[in-house]
């Protein structure tokens, strides 16, 4: 089977090795930077979920709105293994704007934090009036 060598170079990942191997490996990592959100595309009434993998030292998730008007914490199914659900009316947005940002946040328990940007889109975000 073949190897593919992988270093860090400021914030690029540099990939060597057989390129067809290259190739796959470069596909697994976009797949890994971006956490599996569903939906994507959210209104009121959308029941959001999230699944992600980090290190085993990471202590605590969390997912939420760019501006901090929201935060949903997940649970730790697992070490390294962490799942959530919420609902999209937590969040607060407008449709207004229809392209918005997620952030999830991954703690440490000495205080280091790492942050991905997630985007997402919005559609019939005001409450129907009856």
């Amino acid at each position: 089977m073949p190897h593919v060598r992988i270093s860090v170079q400021g914030s690029s990942l540099l990939l060597t090795g057989d390129p067809q191997a290259a190739a796959e490996a470069k596909i697994l990592i976009s797949q890994l930077d971006v956490p599996p959100l569903q939906p994507t595309v959210l209104s009121s009434s959308t029941q959001v979920a999230i699944d992600v993998v980090t290190t085993t030292n990471v202590s605590r998730v969390a997912i939420g709105t760019a501006a901090g008007t929201a935060s949903t914490a997940l649970t730790q199914v697992s070490p390294g293994k962490w799942q959530g659900t919420f609902a999209a009316s937590q969040a607060g947005f407008s449709s207004s704007q229809p392209a918005q940002q997620l952030v999830l946040n991954a703690y440490r328990s000495d205080g280091f934090s790492a942050t991905i940007q997630i985007p997402v889109r919005t559609r019939e975000f005001e409450p129907k009036r009856t």
